[in-house]
């Protein structure tokens, strides 16, 4: 895409292509978060009523899982909002002028 010297912002359609390419990965990612998330809980049940530490160590990995899970998504939706937001950004730009 052409860059006008009066456009606003971003590369609107690398920002598009980013997303997309976002999304695809977040299933990977999701798939692989998943599978950690289902050998730790093997690894725990196997513990069952194990020490303190143990609990601990569980409830750190879990907030530590969501965080991550969490982050992902933001980096997504800022991704997205920035693109959405540039492109009517520029439309406005475009009706005051034409």
């Amino acid at each position: 895409m052409a860059v006008h010297e009066h456009d606003v912002g971003g590369d609107i359609d690398a920002l598009d292509q980013l997303s997309l390419d976002q999304r695809q990965y977040l299933a990977y990612f999701r798939a692989i978060m998943q599978e950690l998330d289902n050998q730790t809980r093997d690894t725990l049940d196997r513990f069952k009523g194990g020490d303190d530490e143990l609990r601990s160590s569980a409830a750190d990995f879990q907030q530590a899982f969501q965080m991550t899970n969490d982050g992902f998504s933001k980096i997504i939706n800022a991704v997205e909002n920035t693109r959405d937001s540039y492109a009517d950004t520029r439309s406005y730009l475009r009706t005051l002028f034409e």
